[in-house]
């Protein structure tokens, strides 16, 4: 697994207008980006290698 990303150099500011996050905060929140991006990638990659392997199958 990749080693954790160091914490932003600047604290994430709220679109809302709420307080700022803390730093805990702000690399569960990361964290969870991380793997978000990650699980959308491997449905993707699934999804390519299943429309491929589609193409290949003799009529």
């Amino acid at each position: 697994m990749d080693a954790p990303s160091p914490p932003p150099a600047q604290p994430l500011i709220p679109a809302n207008d709420g307080p700022p996050i803390s730093e805990q905060g702000q690399a569960a929140l990361l964290t969870l980006a991380r793997l978000i991006g990650r699980q959308i990638a491997r449905e993707e990659f699934a999804r390519r290698m299943a429309a491929a392997n589609a193409d290949d199958t003799p009529a």
